[in-house]
């Protein structure tokens, strides 16, 4: 499961225009990661932008920078979300996320309020491991790299959840199917998967605060883990319920 984020994790930080924050994991089995998909964003790449390298980034595509200045012309930008949409529909990965209102999980638990990366964290660990039993499949879990002080803290609580458990998954059972700690993944090192959940994020945080969906928007939903046809809390977790 390759985990991103949107939004700001620090409940301090108060943006009325995007309140929440999202963490998303996509996740895929090994071998069709490394010869399908990792060959197929490779030359999506190569074929839109001539260079396999290119990050993808929301902040940079939204911005047109770092690699993603050919977007300023209408034309081309609309090609690219075409091409894109069509690349996120055609891959076969499942999404688990996690979705925290922030003003309202400020206000349902003040002080005692968890850091909503970490809340995430967990939720979807919860749910990876269910995914993973039903597979009979062990797992493993790659998050993108931030400052070395927040790596630290969330590397300190997986691996007390690992030790605890949650309160529907025991801590054995996530040793057991997660047997590994988080391997974290910087964005420089161009880790496709990582790149396709930052692409993930994003249209889910915008819909969760009731914005406007697009195509994007649409793709996903299929994705979501689902439970007798319904994603809301089996693929998609939105707190405080």
């Amino acid at each position: 499961m390759f985990l991103d984020e949107s939004g700001d994790h620090d409940l301090l930080i108060k943006d009325r225009q995007y309140p929440v924050f999202v963490l998303a994991g996509c996740v895929i089995e090994e071998n069709y990661y490394n010869n399908i998909i990792n060959p197929e964003i490779n030359n999506y790449k190569l074929r839109l932008f001539g260079n396999a390298k290119l990050i993808l980034h929301t902040a940079d595509i939204t911005r047109n920078r770092n690699g993603f200045e050919a977007l300023i012309d209408k034309k081309f930008r609309e090609r690219f979300y075409r091409e894109t949409n069509k690349l996120m529909e055609k891959l076969s990965y499942t999404i688990l996320a996690c979705a925290i209102k922030k003003i309202e999980h400020l206000q349902k638990y003040g002080e005692y309020a968890v850091d909503p990366y970490i809340f995430s964290l967990f939720c979807l660990v919860e749910r990876f491991v269910f995914m993973l039993k039903e597979n009979n499949q062990i797992g493993h879990i790659i998050v993108e790299k931030r400052r070395s002080d927040l790596d630290n803290r969330l590397s300190t609580a997986y691996s007390s959840l690992k030790s605890t458990g949650t309160r529907y998954v025991k801590a054995k059972h996530i040793s057991y199917w997660l047997p590994n700690e988080l391997e974290f993944r910087g964005k420089s090192e161009n880790i496709n998967g990582l790149q396709l959940a930052d692409l993930i994020a994003s249209p889910i945080g915008r819909n969760v605060i009731g914005k406007a969906s697009h195509e994007d928007y649409r793709i996903i939903e299929k994705k979501f883990r689902k439970y007798k046809g319904e994603y809301k809390g089996y693929g998609l977790i939105i707190l405080p319920k």
